[in-house]
Protein backbone atom coordinates (compact mmCIF):
# COMPACT_ATOMS: atom_id res chain seq x y z
CA UNK A 1 0.00 0.00 0.00
CA UNK A 2 1.18 3.26 -0.68
CA UNK A 3 2.74 5.05 2.28
CA UNK A 4 3.38 1.92 4.48
CA UNK A 5 6.25 1.45 5.81
CA UNK A 6 7.47 -1.81 5.89
CA UNK A 7 10.67 -2.87 8.29
CA UNK A 8 12.85 -5.05 6.61
CA UNK A 9 15.66 -5.46 9.37
CA UNK A 10 19.36 -2.99 9.68
CA UNK A 11 22.81 -3.58 8.15
CA UNK A 12 26.19 -2.37 8.58
CA UNK A 13 28.35 -1.46 6.02
CA UNK A 14 31.91 -1.33 6.67
CA UNK A 15 34.03 1.66 4.90
CA UNK A 16 35.93 -1.20 2.79
CA UNK A 17 32.53 -2.89 1.97
CA UNK A 18 31.38 0.30 0.75
CA UNK A 19 34.55 0.80 -1.13
CA UNK A 20 34.73 -2.78 -2.74
CA UNK A 21 31.66 -2.24 -3.80
CA UNK A 22 32.16 0.96 -5.88
CA UNK A 23 34.78 0.08 -7.23
CA UNK A 24 33.57 -2.52 -8.99
CA UNK A 25 30.11 -0.88 -9.68
CA UNK A 26 29.83 2.76 -9.00
CA UNK A 27 33.09 4.18 -8.50
CA UNK A 28 32.38 8.00 -7.48
CA UNK A 29 35.14 9.84 -5.40
CA UNK A 30 32.53 9.77 -2.39
CA UNK A 31 32.17 6.09 -2.43
CA UNK A 32 36.08 5.39 -3.29
CA UNK A 33 38.20 7.94 -1.33
CA UNK A 34 37.74 9.02 2.52
CA UNK A 35 39.48 12.07 1.99
CA UNK A 36 37.32 12.74 -1.00
CA UNK A 37 34.74 11.57 0.61
CA UNK A 38 35.11 13.52 4.08
CA UNK A 39 35.06 16.81 2.31
CA UNK A 40 31.91 16.30 0.17
CA UNK A 41 28.50 17.74 1.36
CA UNK A 42 28.14 13.82 2.60
CA UNK A 43 31.19 14.37 5.40
CA UNK A 44 32.18 10.76 4.80
CA UNK A 45 32.32 7.57 2.49
CA UNK A 46 28.50 6.87 0.57
CA UNK A 47 27.18 3.72 0.58
CA UNK A 48 26.21 3.55 -3.01
CA UNK A 49 22.67 3.40 -3.82
CA UNK A 50 22.96 0.04 -5.83
CA UNK A 51 24.47 -0.89 -2.96
CA UNK A 52 21.60 -0.05 -0.62
CA UNK A 53 19.31 -1.58 -3.17
CA UNK A 54 20.83 -5.03 -3.61
CA UNK A 55 21.05 -5.21 0.56
CA UNK A 56 16.95 -3.68 0.67
CA UNK A 57 16.29 -6.54 -2.42
CA UNK A 58 17.64 -9.70 -0.18
CA UNK A 59 15.96 -8.59 2.77
CA UNK A 60 12.48 -8.26 1.22
CA UNK A 61 12.92 -11.87 -0.48
CA UNK A 62 14.13 -13.66 3.30
CA UNK A 63 17.59 -14.07 1.49
CA UNK A 64 19.09 -11.93 4.75
CA UNK A 65 17.43 -13.11 7.30
CA UNK A 66 20.24 -12.51 10.74
CA UNK A 67 20.67 -8.51 10.19
CA UNK A 68 24.74 -7.96 10.66
CA UNK A 69 25.22 -5.47 13.39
Amino acid sequence: MVGQRIGLGSWYLSGDEIIEFASKWDPFPFHLDREVAAVSEFGGLVASGAHVLAISRSFSSGQCSVPRK
